[in-house]
């Protein structure tokens, strides 16, 4: 089902115009974790969506208010359980590459999910490096815009090298994320995460995981990290809002430690 705002009220719709997200992209997703009737993080998704509204010049009038796109999210929902949301917004225009008019029209998905959201996963995750394609130090990088390629060819490299998971690199050959998650590393009890200047996305994870980790008495920096940094580090975590924490036990064939990974996340979120 399509959705739009309308004189301030969210209106079903039928055959909207989607080509500008077919033929150029034109529009960003948001995904987030929802456990029967709550979606824990909902404010910080919300606060992503008004910013993704302005990077990408999108009439904000179209969007939903907080209050009204988390009932519509609900009232989707057939039975209550965990799920994966996905909400995409696409600009509804005709034009080429200059829309003639900036009209918003978003649809709601759901999957059903089997892991708690701050749970730390025990799997082994095996983590590599990509390096074919780079992403861009641009505010358009900080968004989960529906242009993914650089995503879908990291992942087939994932796959055919056998790594759960790989590191994308920005055009400074610094790390920006991995496919799906923000990175974080932990050297000499220090946490380490990139700042979103290096071309990762505005992680609604990580953005939670900062805030407690500055109440707590770790140290936490944001600075660019290289991959050496992630070599020579002694441990490694990645983290999403649907995922949640992920432990990396393997970078490049080296095994890594979750030791003070697992230390850090009992004590910040207990």
């Amino acid at each position: 089902m399509f959705y739009k705002v309308l004189h301030g009220e969210i209106k079903a719709i039928e055959n909207p115009n989607l080509s500008r997200g077919f033929h150029y992209g034109d529009g960003f997703f948001e995904s987030m974790y929802l456990e029967n009737d709550t979606i824990p993080l909902f404010e910080f998704h919300y606060k992503r969506i008004c910013k993704s509204f302005d990077i990408l010049k999108l009439d904000k009038n179209m969007l939903p208010s907080s209050e009204g796109l988390y009932n519509k999210i609900i009232d989707t929902l057939l039975v209550k359980n965990k799920y994966r949301i996905r909400i995409d917004f696409t600009r509804e225009s005709e034009g080429l590459y200059f829309p003639d008019r900036n009209d918003v029209v978003f649809s709601i998905s759901h999957k059903a999910l089997h892991k708690n959201l701050f749970e730390i996963s025990s799997q082994t995750y095996k983590l590599g490096v990509y390096k074919d394609n780079y992403k861009s130090c641009t505010p358009i990088s900080t968004i989960k815009s529906k242009n993914a390629l650089v995503y879908v060819l990291a992942s087939i490299a994932a796959h055919e090298q056998l790594y759960d998971d790989v590191i994308i690199l920005n055009e400074k050959e610094h790390v920006a994320e991995t496919i799906s998650s923000n990175l974080f590393i932990v050297k000499n009890g220090e946490i380490i995460t990139p700042p979103l200047s290096d071309a990762g996305v505005d992680g609604v994870m990580r953005t939670f995981i900062i805030d407690k980790i500055k109440k707590s008495n770790y140290i936490f920096f944001e600075k660019s990290i290289t991959i050496d940094d992630v070599k020579l580090s002694d441990e490694i975590f990645v983290c999403n809002a649907v995922k949640g924490i992920q432990p990396v036990s393997e970078f490049m064939g080296e095994q890594k430690s979750i030791i003070f990974i697992n230390q850090i996340f009992k004590n910040i979120l207990k």
